[in-house]
Protein backbone atom coordinates (compact mmCIF):
# COMPACT_ATOMS: atom_id res chain seq x y z
CA UNK A 1 0.00 0.00 0.00
CA UNK A 2 1.19 3.47 -0.81
CA UNK A 3 2.19 6.21 1.78
CA UNK A 4 -1.37 7.38 1.80
CA UNK A 5 -2.95 3.90 2.31
CA UNK A 6 -3.76 2.86 -1.71
CA UNK A 7 -2.03 0.07 -3.62
CA UNK A 8 0.98 1.62 -5.19
CA UNK A 9 1.48 2.80 -8.52
CA UNK A 10 4.36 2.90 -10.76
CA UNK A 11 3.80 6.95 -11.28
CA UNK A 12 4.44 7.32 -7.35
CA UNK A 13 8.20 6.79 -7.63
CA UNK A 14 10.08 9.77 -5.78
CA UNK A 15 13.42 11.09 -7.62
CA UNK A 16 15.48 12.13 -4.82
CA UNK A 17 18.49 12.64 -7.33
CA UNK A 18 20.12 10.29 -5.57
CA UNK A 19 18.14 7.42 -5.46
CA UNK A 20 14.54 6.66 -6.31
CA UNK A 21 11.67 5.77 -3.43
CA UNK A 22 8.45 4.84 -3.05
CA UNK A 23 6.17 5.63 0.55
CA UNK A 24 4.68 2.47 2.26
CA UNK A 25 2.09 2.16 4.96
CA UNK A 26 1.53 -1.51 6.34
CA UNK A 27 -1.89 -2.71 7.19
CA UNK A 28 -1.51 -0.88 10.89
CA UNK A 29 -0.81 2.05 9.67
CA UNK A 30 2.91 2.28 9.80
CA UNK A 31 5.05 4.54 7.12
CA UNK A 32 8.42 3.23 5.58
CA UNK A 33 10.15 4.29 2.21
CA UNK A 34 11.93 2.08 0.27
CA UNK A 35 14.87 2.98 -1.18
CA UNK A 36 16.67 2.27 -4.62
CA UNK A 37 20.12 3.60 -5.31
CA UNK A 38 20.80 2.25 -8.35
CA UNK A 39 19.95 5.51 -9.66
CA UNK A 40 20.74 5.61 -13.14
CA UNK A 41 19.74 1.92 -14.21
CA UNK A 42 16.28 2.75 -12.65
CA UNK A 43 16.35 5.58 -14.85
CA UNK A 44 17.47 4.36 -18.34
CA UNK A 45 15.25 1.02 -17.81
CA UNK A 46 11.92 2.58 -16.32
CA UNK A 47 11.75 5.68 -16.07
CA UNK A 48 12.72 6.35 -19.15
CA UNK A 49 11.51 3.64 -21.40
CA UNK A 50 8.19 3.61 -20.39
CA UNK A 51 7.82 7.56 -20.03
CA UNK A 52 7.24 8.00 -16.32
CA UNK A 53 7.30 11.44 -14.66
CA UNK A 54 8.17 10.78 -10.97
CA UNK A 55 7.25 12.86 -8.02
CA UNK A 56 9.53 15.28 -7.15
CA UNK A 57 10.03 17.53 -3.52
CA UNK A 58 11.73 19.90 -4.79
CA UNK A 59 13.35 21.19 -8.04
CA UNK A 60 16.30 19.42 -9.93
CA UNK A 61 18.13 22.57 -10.24
CA UNK A 62 18.37 22.91 -6.39
CA UNK A 63 20.45 19.62 -6.85
CA UNK A 64 22.40 20.71 -9.17
CA UNK A 65 23.80 23.53 -7.77
CA UNK A 66 24.10 22.11 -4.27
CA UNK A 67 26.22 19.59 -6.17
CA UNK A 68 28.53 21.54 -8.19
CA UNK A 69 31.66 22.00 -6.33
Amino acid sequence: MGGAGEPLRVEDVIDFDLCWAYDLSDPWGNRYELNCYDYDRVRVELIDADGIEPVRYWPHELYTAFSQP
